[in-house]
């Protein structure tokens, strides 16, 4: 068993070391980037909405990001460091919304605005996907037809 766990640990080492030095750059500048995007979001006014709208949009691109690479539309890696990882990453921040949430009312205010906003991340990532997978299904209709 311990062998088995140290095999694993050594091939997860070797692929973090095969990661490119472009993988790297992608990341960096995404995040930049995105970051960058939020920050011109709270700039225009520091409000849970605010917040709150890049989150639910961060989401739904992740959705259809997730989409796009599960049905094979777009197979180069390039986008997976800069857009899914750097962008979206740098672009969503909801541990700044549950300290946002965390300042209201009371416990049970703090716990509805938790769920909420995760509830809906969720409702929009899938909303993506299935933006996807409608677009894969009405452009290639036979692919997913039972025959």
């Amino acid at each position: 068993m311990e062998y088995l766990f140290r095999k694993q640990v050594v091939t997860v080492r070797r692929k973090i070391r095969k990661l490119e030095h472009s993988d790297w750059f992608l990341t960096f500048v995404g995040g930049g980037i995105g970051a960058a995007l939020r920050f011109y979001l709270e700039s225009i006014s520091f409000s849970v909405a605010n917040l709150s709208l890049a989150n639910i949009l961060g989401c739904f691109f992740m959705g259809i990001l997730i989409g796009l690479s599960v049905f094979k539309l777009m197979d180069n890696n390039w986008y997976k460091p800069l857009l899914q990882t750097g962008f979206l990453g740098g672009f969503t921040s909801f541990s700044a919304l549950m300290a946002i949430a965390s300042f209201g009312d009371g416990i049970f205010y703090s716990i509805g605005w938790a769920f909420a906003l995760v509830l809906s991340g969720c409702g929009h990532f899938i909303c993506g996907f299935i933006l996807v997978f409608l677009f894969v299904h009405f452009k290639h209709g036979q692919k997913f037809s039972k025959k």
